[in-house]
């Protein structure tokens, strides 16, 4: 590629990444770095009619409860596997700088200024901490807004990949990655049958 035609990135830790993988570019990002208080930008806004609409993102209570209640697996080779752990999750939108990642296109603070490895620590760990934060993802917002404003019980079981406060990077293998798809649906399952049961 020529220098003419060659696009640079305003991320200076890319030059230290040993891989390039790049899940999503973050576009038109709102500012999601205002840190003072986390717990105030918990909900979903979205545009109905050209009008910007914000609605709460909680999901049920019960439900949360009878999920919970299924964590016993059937055998005890199954239940000792993995742990399941209650936690809030915080929605964002974008993959890398709403989520206060160094691996992505850009990492770049309100001020212009790039981000460092320290300001996206205390960051994780004012989410962590302050607020319950054991999940980032994108869709969870959406879809608990839509259900509790549909009058929907619902709840977000979801497998977290990595510990970010240790790096940024997936680096499970397909195998791993296959299982931890199905945790979920197992927990899920648990649950219908309990339900089931329960209302015979």
């Amino acid at each position: 590629m020529s220098q003419e035609r060659s696009v640079s990135s305003k991320n200076p830790n890319l030059d230290e990444m040993f891989s390039d993988f790049l899940y999503h570019l973050a576009v038109n990002v709102p500012d999601t770095k205002n840190t003072a208080d986390i717990k105030k930008q918990y909900g979903h806004i979205k545009a109905i009619l050209g009008e910007r609409v914000a609605r709460s993102a909680q999901f049920d209570e019960r439900l949360r409860k009878d999920l919970i209640a299924c964590t016993e697996a059937a055998d005890a080779e199954e239940q000792n596997a993995w742990d399941i752990i209650e936690g809030n999750t915080m929605g964002t939108d974008c993959f890398y700088e709403g989520q206060g990642r160094l691996d992505g296109a850009s990492c770049t603070k309100a001020n212009g200024e790039p981000y460092t490895v320290d300001d996206k620590l205390n960051f994780l760990k004012r989410c962590h901490d302050e607020c319950g934060i054991r999940n980032i993802e994108m869709e969870a917002p959406m879809f608990a807004a839509l259900t509790l404003h549909c009058g929907i019980r619902a709840a977000d079981v979801c497998v977290t990949l990595l510990n970010r406060l240790e790096g940024d990077q997936v680096k499970s293998t397909k195998a791993q990655l296959k299982d931890f798809e199905e945790r979920p649906f197992k927990l899920v399952s648990r649950f219908i049958r309990r339900y089931i049961i329960n209302s015979a």
